[in-house]
């Protein structure tokens, strides 16, 4: 019965999550719809934009998810104030943030230059990302009220939210775009405003919902002296640097086999963008599960209940290797079916059938990782999926990705098996150090000691 009561909490947390993911993936889909009007090279420029900013703000995302042990731990334990006060701290980090990120933004396009992408995208894919700068603050700000909730196990206002984003983005995108109501036509920037805009609505509602719950006066919401100890901030850095630098490992990876597939010609990169969206859209599933599991973790920590963290731990491994062996016989059984929904060129949708069997390869250790990652975030244990991301994508997934593309010949499928080989190594260490840390009478030693401050464990 403990299982059958677990696995019910697990999918009353993971399924908005879900959701909430998907209607955050739509958001981009329109405005790449937007982008396709505006023709080729405008296209292109709100793709290799939409790359570089992403690629700068995941880091700041991640660091934000330093909420979700401090304050799933915090609800567990019954300490509302003290998950109050962390997010007063999630508040400050990001304002300290959003600093050094809005000077790269600024600087997107000499480092599109230096990057060696093409001339007639660059003033493009620079105005787009200029055009979100204003929007950095919010992005982080989001996260963290978002974070905090979900810690708490309020997780559907996200959803409802992020579905009326999408209505505001798509407004914004065609006034921007066009032009309307005293805005000028402003064309592939005004993509970027109009995801400024859609971001600083996200802001707005989840402060809302934060600012308006029934127990504020419990969490201690009002400005604090504490919010500014430095110490604490400290803390809060230490714990969530290492998440913001696993994801960016992550996606980084992904953004250089991007860059790779383009140099093995329009068919093989063509292809492997639609099977690595197909990749994304089915991660989308795990991810939620991810979420839920850390947040099922981290409070169990929080009360010391040792045989409900590992009932969570395990129960979030069961599901997430479930739902991607259903998306792996999906893409091992019907390639073709899948792709031919996008529409695309002959040669394109041939390479992407061919690789999604690959893709399918990998999709139980995708599954896997980011289950495992999740479970260690839940105890504060953020150090050992940075490292295990690190050596596995940069050490082992792109440099046999690389080889096997170039050297034996193996082209894009040779590329993808690296990225396969490399999710693996991720699984496996990740797998091995959340066995470890699960070890009966180690697993309290795990809670947080104070507000903001990760319990000293050995290494």
């Amino acid at each position: 019965m403990a299982l059958v009561r677990e696995t019910r909490e697990l999918w009353r947390l993971a399924a908005p999550v879900v959701l909430t993911q998907l209607a955050s993936m739509a958001m981009g889909v329109v405005d790449t719809l937007f982008a396709g009007r505006l023709g080729t090279a405008a296209l292109a420029g709100v793709g290799v934009g939409h790359a570089y900013s992403f690629a700068l703000l995941v880091t700041g995302m991640g660091i934000m998810m330093a909420l979700d042990p401090l304050t799933s731990q915090a609800a567990g334990a019954g300490r509302l104030r003290d998950a109050g006060i962390a997010l007063q701290r999630a508040c400050v980090a990001a304002v300290l943030l959003a600093v050094p990120l809005l000077a790269a933004f600024w600087v997107a396009g000499p480092m599109l230059a230096w990057m060696g992408q093409p001339p007639e995208i660059v003033p493009t894919a620079s105005a787009f990302v200029r055009a979100q700068s204003w929007s950095i603050l919010p992005f982080l700000l989001y996260f963290a009220f978002r974070n905090h909730l979900q810690g708490r196990g309020i997780v559907r206002p996200a959803l409802v939210i992020a579905l009326a984003a999408n209505g505001v983005n798509a407004a914004a995108d065609w006034v921007c775009v066009y032009g309307g109501i005293g805005i000028p036509p402003l064309g592939a920037a005004g993509l970027g405003h109009a995801t400024s805009a859609s971001r600083t609505f996200l802001a707005l509602g989840m402060a809302w919902v934060v600012f308006t719950q029934k127990d504020r006066a419990a969490l201690g919401l009002l400005p604090s002296r504490e919010a500014l100890d430095l110490r604490a901030i400290g803390r809060f850095f230490a714990i969530g640097v290492p998440v913001g630098l696993q994801l960016g490992f992550e996606v980084w990876v992904f953004i250089g086999a991007t860059l790779i597939a383009g140099r093995l010609g329009p068919a093989a990169a063509g292809g492997h963008q639609i099977a690595l969206n197909l990749a994304s859209l089915a991660f989308m599933v795990p991810l939620g599960i991810a979420i839920a599991t850390s947040v099922r973790v981290g409070q169990a920590v929080g009360r010391g209940d040792e045989g409900g963290a590992i009932r969570a731990c395990w129960t979030g491994y069961v599901a997430g290797l479930a739902v991607m062996g259903l998306s792996a016989s999906l893409f091992a059984l019907a390639p073709g079916a899948l792709v031919s929904l996008y529409g695309t060129e002959a040669d394109s949708a041939a390479v992407a059938t061919s690789l999604l069997p690959i893709a399918a390869a990998f999709q139980l250790f995708d599954g896997a990782q980011v289950v495992g990652g999740a479970v260690l975030r839940g105890m504060a244990d953020t150090r050992a999926a940075m490292w295990a991301n690190l050596a596995g994508h940069w050490l082992i997934g792109l440099p046999v990705g690389w080889w096997l593309a170039f050297h034996a010949g193996a082209g894009v499928h040779g590329l993808w098996w690296g990225l396969s080989a490399g999710l693996a190594a991720v699984a496996v260490l990740l797998a091995l150090r959340v066995r470890w840390r699960m070890r009966p009478g180690r697993i309290a030693a795990l809670a947080l000691t104070e507000p903001g401050s990760p319990a000293v464990t050995s290494a």
